[in-house]
Formats: C-alpha cells, structure tokens, sequence
C-alpha cells in the first residue's frame, strides 16, 4: 500500500541526499550537479516546499513528491522502484491532499519518462 509521509528534515536527511544522487543528467531541470552533504543540509533546513513526502511502500521509503508555493510538483523515485506506477500514484495523491486549479511540472526535455507521466 502506498502512502505518503511529510518529510522530516532530520530523520530524512540522507534518504533525501541519496535519492538525489541516484537522478540521471536527463532526469532533472533544476540540480546541474549533485550538492555536498552540507549543501543538502542547508538546503532543507530552509523549509523549500508548500509540502513535502516521502513516498511509502508497505512502510519502505521509495521515493519523494513535493509541491512548492508556485504548485510546482515534482516526483522522483528511487531507481530499484521504478515502472511500478508509485509516481503516478504519487501525484495523484499530492493532488487530492492539495487541491488546485493548476499544477506545473518543470521537465527536462530529455525525460521521456516524466513527459509520459505528466501527459
């Protein structure tokens, strides 16, 4: 069963940091390079998103979603849990638990996968 979790910037921290590190150059429109330890450290202690979840598993951690105050929506999935449909699944509860008229998706345009899952 999926669920999600907020996230805890403590007890998180390096689930966070070695999801980041497993995305691929064409995964990912924002990071150009994988930030120091310290770095990710400063960079969640400045509360970034309007919400923020670990994505749950039959309580495993297997990836994350967030939404920024622009309802930006992001999802990445840890490499190993992929193809399982838990990135849609995902969305589409980030987006009942945070109802809009409008989300964006920044996407690398070499993403083909991110570009089948927002179509």
């Amino acid at each position: 069963m999926l669920t999600l979790r907020p996230v805890d910037r403590v007890t998180d921290s390096m689930f966070l940091y070695y999801l980041l590190g497993e995305r691929g150059p064409d995964e990912s429109i924002s990071h150009h390079g994988m930030p120091s330890a310290q770095q990710h450290e400063q960079f969640l202690a400045t509360n970034p998103y309007l919400a923020w979840y670990i994505i749950l598993v039959d309580d495993v951690p297997v990836g994350a979603t967030y939404l920024t105050r622009l309802n930006e929506i992001g999802v990445s999935v840890l490499e190993q849990h992929r193809g399982k449909g838990h990135a849609l699944t995902a969305l589409k509860t980030m987006i009942a638990r945070h109802p809009s008229h409008r989300y964006l998706a920044n996407i690398n345009p070499a993403n083909d996968k991110s570009h089948r899952l927002f179509a």
